[in-house]
């Protein structure tokens, strides 16, 4: 299951595929939805990072490396990469024996895409601001702790 703040953050990656006319879904999109997405971004500056500057960079990734489709696409497509990141957000979440009804958010999908290190531009960027798997983790076991999982966040915070 798939989580509302997971959610929001897959549209807005979707979004952004669309508007840019690119034909795939990527991990790259996926981490620009998750930066666009309210408690993605709290997330993001909890583990030291910037949303801003991430959305900034993963904008010149799309403008320098990604081709644009000279039609809309209507159908969506999502990169191996991306099913494989989805998969392993999935596994971390039954292992961590978290509720099921929560299902996987978006600290879940940061955690895997850093996992991805060696392929993935999106893994880069975020180890370029210093955050590691292990702050995400940290930082969702925190919030855990507190009673305030990422579904349970208030809308407000530092934005970018």
């Amino acid at each position: 299951m798939i989580g509302k703040n997971l959610q929001k953050a897959l549209s807005l990656a979707v979004e952004e595929l669309k508007g840019r006319r690119h034909e795939y879904l990527t991990l790259e999109h996926v981490l620009y939805g998750i930066a666009s997405e309210p408690s993605g971004r709290r997330l993001i500056e909890r583990c030291g990072g910037s949303a801003a500057v991430l959305r900034q960079a993963l904008d010149h990734f799309f403008k320098t490396y990604m081709e644009s489709l000279d039609e809309p696409t209507k159908d969506v497509y999502q990169t191996l990469a991306v099913q494989r990141v989805l998969d392993s957000a999935l596994e971390h979440v039954k292992n961590a024996g978290r509720n099921a009804d929560v299902g996987v958010e978006v600290g879940d999908v940061l955690a895997a895409i850093l996992e991805e290190e060696e392929y993935s531009w999106a893994a880069y960027c975020l180890k370029k601001q210093g955050i590691t798997r292990l702050s995400v983790l940290e930082s969702i076991s925190h919030a855990d702790e507190e009673g305030q999982g990422e579904s349970e966040s208030p809308e407000g915070g530092e934005g970018g």
